[in-house]
């Protein structure tokens, strides 16, 4: 071998690292890519978000900035499928696109952190007025013992099995037990659970009475549940609940330590979905965004197309006419 020839192969293989390197980076990004695009799809973002990891998104958001580069990598899957969820909807300005957002990203600034906090507690205080002052708006409000009831059955229609939709979630439950053959179904069916009981918490005025869920119980629960049965809601008899129920305490000093919203609040949420029209989600508090991503998610409900959703996948979120 010549000369020329022992050194074309010693480039080769001092080259042949680096462009592994390189193709193996490229592919992480593909993969990431792809992930992050098929979370647009997903539903199950909402239970991975969180008050601190939704602040910024809603920020830009509210402001109608596009992040900058350095933002959105900082973002994990979860919180990119809430931004780019919220940036399409269709309401009262042109929708982003990914392909816009990714042109100029590279090219906007970020205002001061200080500038942005400043902005968001002003559109949306944590103090109230009681008495002629100014105070804590949760130093006044009460905790409520759970769970919240919206509305009650009379004894003779009170429901005699569990919601169709949290039936769906107990049979996804079921599946992945199973089928217990592949090592992420551990993680998949403590976030069907986390759904079934916060579907539980909040809905519990629609559950059959003492009815809880048992992970051993599942299969006999699909087994047993009745899908001929028409119509799939019959809420014959659900009355809405009212002001004078609560014995004159204003609801909106009510507190959930879970949701950090009142039972006006929640409310409030539930009235929007039951409208199927998608709101203005970035004039919405934190907390009140987090309720209303997680309620869509346990009912199939996209939360960014609600005009999407069908009668049925918002029946339980009737609140009738109370005064919001």
């Amino acid at each position: 071998m010549d000369s020329s020839d022992s050194k074309n192969n010693k480039r080769r293989r001092r080259s042949s690292p680096n462009k592994a390197a390189a193709s193996s980076s490229a592919s992480k990004r593909r993969s990431s890519e792809q992930h992050k695009s098929g979370l647009l799809c997903s539903m199950d973002d909402a239970f991975h978000l969180t008050c601190e990891n939704t602040y910024e998104p809603q920020s830009l958001l509210r402001s109608q900035r596009l992040p900058t580069a350095k933002e959105y990598d900082n973002w994990d899957c979860y919180v990119t499928a809430f931004f780019f969820k919220m940036a399409s909807c269709p309401l009262d300005r042109p929708p982003f696109s990914y392909s816009s957002l990714m042109e100029q990203a590279e090219l906007m600034e970020s205002p001061p952190p200080s500038q942005v906090r400043k902005q968001f507690d002003e559109d949306f205080p944590i103090t109230i007025r009681r008495g002629g002052e100014w105070v804590d708006r949760i130093e006044v409000r009460r905790g409520v013992r759970w769970p919240f009831k919206f509305g009650s059955y009379p004894p003779w229609r009170e429901p005699d099995r569990i919601p169709y939709h949290l039936f769906l979630l107990v049979k996804e439950a079921d599946d992945i037990m199973r089928s217990r053959n592949n090592p992420n179904d551990v993680t998949k069916l403590a976030l069907v659970e986390k759904k079934i009981h916060f579907f539980c918490k909040y809905f519990y005025c629609h559950l059959p009475r003492r009815w809880e869920y048992n992970r051993d119980d599942a299969s006999d629960v699909v087994a047993c549940y009745d899908l001929t049965r028409d119509p799939i809601y019959n809420m014959a008899g659900y009355t809405p609940i009212s002001i004078s129920s609560l014995g004159g305490w204003d609801p909106m000093l009510e507190y959930d330590e879970e949701t950090g919203l009142s039972r006006h609040e929640m409310i409030t949420v539930l009235c929007i979905i039951h409208s199927r029209k998608t709101p203005t989600v970035w004039k919405m508090t934190r907390q009140e965004v987090l309720f209303y991503c997680k309620v869509c998610s346990c009912f199939g409900i996209d939360y960014h197309r609600l005009e999407a959703a069908s009668e049925d996948d918002v029946c339980l979120m009737n609140v009738g006419s109370y005064n919001l």
